[in-house]
């Protein structure tokens, strides 16, 4: 295998996906590939991607030291080439073991070593990942979420100000808004039709795998989205520090709080100021869901969260008040047998 900067390589279409409603095998690949239709109205929404891209390769892990990984040269399986437009960001996920459903992203490849450029990596200890299996994806980006550079799916303007936008939570803050441009003056940096972000071309931005995004539907039409991509069958797992999380992902059927994984993530306490919450987006923030320390039951409110369920396809607000003690939220794959 040749070396290369995972972040400059051409990459395509990893055979092709089946499209059908539901939950369906695919024919080119042990993959099973999912669609959701959304319907998305003006104002404000927090959108979520229940599905991955296809899977470049799988291999098994041999050794993992200080954010690098070794793998069995014998163990890589690639699938076919693949090439697809501007350029693509991969991330290894874990699919089984200790790690299962833990995801890093990528710096570079070399031979079987490969390099990680992810601050989670610094929660391993050497020899963590030792003998766990593993696959190579590339990131869902912009250009393959909200639709490629002149055939976009969301409303451009001449500034983000007059356009549809998109804004990513950074932890601390709202980022700069995401939108098509539809000013077309090459010389001054604006190509009529691409995606932008404080004034820079922003078509392959990622969207992280977990991550849930704040969408400004300016218009009074509502808009459809339909997301289409691979259903993991290995669990997955989202890494929490204290403080605000804008989160979604994976789920692509429904989950009752009592048998979310939420349980052991969130700190209870006998009332919601005191504990972590959970917060939906109802045309405003809900009241916060939390976990009661003297019944052990789930409350929204004042009222017990009886029927709440954390749905396919919409991002959720997380508040951790203090470091986690288990810090790992592992959500199982609707194909775990």
């Amino acid at each position: 295998m040749k070396a290369f900067g995972i972040n400059r390589i051409g990459l395509g279409l990893l055979g092709i996906l089946l499209l059908c409603a539901g939950l369906v095998s695919g024919q080119t690949s042990d993959n099973v590939v999912g669609i959701f239709n959304m319907t998305i109205q003006p104002g404000d929404s927090f959108v979520a991607f229940p599905y991955q891209k296809p899977t470049l390769a799988t291999g098994r892990i041999v050794a993992n030291a200080e954010g690098v990984i070794t793998a069995a040269p014998e163990g890589w399986v690639w699938k076919s080439e693949l090439n697809e437009p501007g350029e693509s960001t991969l991330y290894i996920e874990i699919t089984d073991g200790p790690f299962e459903g833990w995801y890093f992203f990528i710096d570079s490849i070399d031979g079987d070593t490969v390099t990680l450029a992810d601050r989670k990596a610094a929660e391993l200890a050497a020899g963590d990942l030792a003998g766990a299996g593993f696959k190579l994806i590339p990131a869902n980006r912009v250009r393959d979420l909200f639709g490629e550079p002149g055939a976009t799916l969301l409303a451009g303007g001449t500034s983000h100000r007059n356009a549809d936008s998109i804004l990513r939570w950074t932890g601390i803050s709202w980022s700069a808004p995401i939108y098509v441009n539809t000013i077309d003056r090459p010389e001054d940096g604006r190509i009529a039709g691409h995606w932008y972000c404080n004034g820079q071309l922003a078509d392959d931005i990622v969207i992280s795998r977990d991550e849930a995004v704040n969408l400004k539907i300016r218009g009074e039409a509502p808009i459809s989205l339909r997301l289409v991509g691979d259903v993991s069958r290995n669990a997955h797992a989202m890494v929490f520090e204290a403080g605000l999380h804008l989160v979604g992902g994976a789920t692509c059927i429904s989950e009752q709080l009592g048998t979310s994984g939420l349980a052991d993530v969130f700190q209870s306490a006998s009332v919601a100021p005191e504990a972590d919450n959970l917060f939906a987006w109802q045309g405003a923030w809900s009241a916060p869901v939390f976990r009661n320390s003297e019944d052990g039951k789930w409350y929204q409110g004042e009222s017990e969260a009886v029927g709440f369920q954390i749905k396919p396809a919409q991002g959720y607000m997380v508040m951790l008040r203090n470091p986690p003690v288990n810090n790992v939220w592992t959500r199982p794959s609707p194909l775990a047998e």
